[in-house]
């Protein structure tokens, strides 16, 4: 499941084989994929219409619109995840009333994406067990020939039957610890709270949980924050949450969010297009984001990253990654061919 946005930076064309490659070894016609268009109705077209237009027709793509003129003003389908005990009207909250005092603009279409894609999860056949969301700018290694993230879940939930989200392998730890003596990759506790922009989700177990009671008002915070506090204290509770842990055999990684002596988020993609000759342009999109995409990918499949595993890369003052998530480029590691 992913979400796009008409402001997505990263082609999509791109992104999402790139990320159906590396979350599985199987063939991805054995995956279900869900595409929530999550463009408010006051936005025109974006530039992956084109791409989300023709992958429609695939047997096992899904492209759906999120639906603004039905479900923000509806409290039925905030209900079903959340409950508000401590608001003046807890059984009229609505999507549009929990953000209207928010300070980001997208507040509202971020909670009516989110929440729409977990409806069409809790919603699946029967013969889905579980639920994998990517955000559309989210990179994936897969160690080659090796399993993907959605090859080596379900034998984690299966081993822990209180297990209801699991976060992707971290960047920086993920050598740390490796797969137990049974094969099956080992689980520690979230170092951090939860992120919705990669999860995997155990359906059913979710669904029994649901609604969660919010511990606060919820129009005082972002909603994204929201969603992780909530879901973070929750899942603590009940011992409910953990993070993959694998060996080297598959990382998640987000782009970078830094500024100098590291890379910002346009001059990385602006250093890699240097390298992007015979990559083809990408209608929609200038060579930054489409030609420095591609060459990413390209390095970043191949393995063309280094990672210090040690504490201060958790903490956040590492050179290599922001507490382990997002990735610091330098200028000197991408023009040596390696990703960031």
């Amino acid at each position: 499941m992913s979400l796009t946005f008409p402001t997505d930076k990263l082609p999509y064309e791109l992104m999402l084989p790139h990320q159906l490659r590396m979350v599985t070894s199987m063939p991805n016609s054995s995956l279900q994929v869900l595409v929530v268009d999550n463009r408010p109705p006051d936005y025109g077209p974006g530039p992956s219409d084109a791409f989300l237009d023709s992958v429609r027709a695939e047997k096992n793509m899904h492209v759906m619109h999120s639906d603004y003129d039905h479900k923000i003003d509806d409290p039925a389908f905030l209900a079903r995840f959340f409950t508000f005990p401590e608001a003046k009207d807890p059984e009229g909250m609505t999507i549009r009333k929990a953000t209207q005092n928010r300070r980001f603009p997208n507040e509202m279409s971020n909670l009516l994406g989110m929440l729409t894609l977990m409806t069409q999860c809790l919603d699946a056949d029967d013969d889905i067990e579980l639920c994998s969301f990517l955000d559309s700018d989210i990179f994936v290694y897969r160690r080659p020939d090796g399993p993907g993230m959605l090859d080596m879940a379900p034998a984690m939930f299966d081993q822990n039957p209180k297990l209801i989200i699991l976060e992707p392998p971290l960047l920086c730890l993920h050598e740390t610890v490796a797969m137990d003596s049974n094969g099956v990759c080992k689980e520690i506790p979230p170092l951090f709270d939860l992120s919705q922009r990669h999860m995997i989700i155990h359906r059913q177990r979710l669904k029994s949980i649901l609604p969660l009671a919010t511990p606060w008002n919820m129009t005082n915070a972002s909603f994204w924050g929201t969603w992780e506090k909530i879901m973070t204290n929750q899942m603590r509770e009940i011992g409910g949450s953990g993070v993959m842990q694998c060996g080297y055999e598959t990382v998640v990684t987000h782009p970078s969010l830094d500024v100098a002596p590291h890379l910002t988020y346009e001059e990385h993609f602006e250093e890699l297009a240097k390298f992007g000759g015979d990559f083809p342009s990408i209608p929609g999109f200038n060579d930054t984001y489409g030609k420095g995409t591609a060459v990413f990918i390209d390095r970043y499949e191949a393995g063309k990253f280094e990672t210090e595993l040690s504490l201060r890369e958790m903490w956040g003052t590492g050179p290599d990654t922001r507490y382990c998530m997002s990735m610091r480029p330098e200028k000197a590691r991408v023009d040596a061919g390696l990703a960031y």
